[in-house]
């Protein structure tokens, strides 16, 4: 489970402030954060299939399609919970 939180300060991910967004590289595009974030254990992954799925955003909050390529997206469900995702163009 991740926070985002997008104020005036810039994008907050968990503790993790977005210090560069949309770096495009050979391979994708990169956002550059200021910590490391750990995945969730399989087990609260679990979880998410027992909510239902609202809308999916990107990092500045902005609502995008579930299956957006190249960026990080956050898929929302009904709990209020998130899940990140990163699909890349193949």
């Amino acid at each position: 489970e991740l926070t985002v939180m997008i104020d005036e300060n810039g994008v907050m991910i968990d503790n993790a402030m977005v210090t560069a967004a949309d770096i495009v590289t050979d391979n994708g595009v990169v956002h550059v954060i200021d910590a490391v974030l750990l995945p969730e254990t399989q087990s609260n992954l679990q979880e998410y299939t027992k909510s239902k799925y609202l809308y999916s955003v990107d990092l500045y909050g902005k609502i995008v399609n579930p299956n957006s390529t190249n960026q990080i997206i956050f898929d929302v469900f009904e709990s209020g919970k998130t899940k990140s995702k990163l699909i890349l163009n193949k």
